[in-house]
């Protein structure tokens, strides 16, 4: 089950990475070309936000299946000390629920905004913040 989980969770990253690559673009456009907010960015933001959140489940369920955050968890004070342990344990962990959090809250805030300008902006500044945490929180050198 472990590599399986392993495995969904590294290819669903990429999908994520594109949809929300595709929802900043349009977010950045809609708002500086003060454009309608259309079908397919409520759509779109609707897919990053389902995508994200089974990512987040997957996640949740290999923290406590690994065996390297097992390790850490065993001894939590060698664990800080180690680069990798820690970021297993802890960082990445920490960093991606931000990131869900951020990614969520844009979805619910600009799903309340009543101007097609406001709801570009918000989802612009949430999933600006979603990406930054994002990117700072995978493990780069396992992806290649």
């Amino acid at each position: 089950m472990y590599p399986f989980l392993l495995q969904t969770h590294s290819i669903l990253r990429y999908l994520i990475l594109v949809v929300l690559l595709i929802v900043l673009f349009r977010s950045a456009i809609g708002h500086l070309a003060k454009r309608k907010y259309e079908p397919f960015d409520n759509q779109s933001s609707l897919l990053l936000l389902m995508l994200i959140h089974i990512q987040f489940v997957i996640g949740i369920v290999l923290y406590f299946v690994s065996p390297v955050v097992r390790a850490a968890l065993a001894d939590m004070g060698a664990a800080m000390k180690d680069d990798a342990l820690r970021f297993a344990a802890v960082e990445h962990v920490t960093v991606m629920l931000l990131a869900v959090i951020a990614i969520t809250v844009g979805r619910v805030w600009s799903k309340k905004a009543k101007i097609d300008d406001m709801k570009h902006r918000r989802s612009l500044i949430c999933y600006a913040i979603g990406f930054v945490l994002i990117i700072a929180g995978i493990p780069w050198e396992k992806m290649f």
